[in-house]
C-alpha cells in the first residue's frame, strides 16, 4: 500500500487539475460569450477576474435625481 501512495498523489494531482483547468475554461468563456475581448478593460473585471455584469446597475443620472 504504501510504494503505490505517492503515485496515487500524482494521479490524483493530474486528474484533478486537469479538471479545475477545463472548468476555469468553460467558465470564462461562458462569462465572455459574444463579447470582443479587445474591447474589454481591466475595470470591467472584479478582483478575482470575474466579469462585473453592469447591465443591472442604475445610471448615476437616474441616482441622484430627487423625487
Amino acid at each position: 500500500m504504501y510504494p503505490s501512495t505517492p503515485l496515487q498523489a500524482v494521479f490524483f494531482y493530474m486528474v484533478f487539475s486537469m479538471i479545475a483547468s477545463r472548468w476555469n475554461v468553460w467558465r470564462f468563456m461562458h462569462q465572455v460569450k459574444g463579447l470582443d475581448l479587445r474591447d474589454l478593460t481591466r475595470d470591467q473585471f472584479d478582483s478575482l477576474g470575474r466579469l462585473v455584469d453592469t447591465s443591472f446597475q442604475v445610471p448615476r443620472e437616474l441616482g441622484q435625481m430627487k423625487v
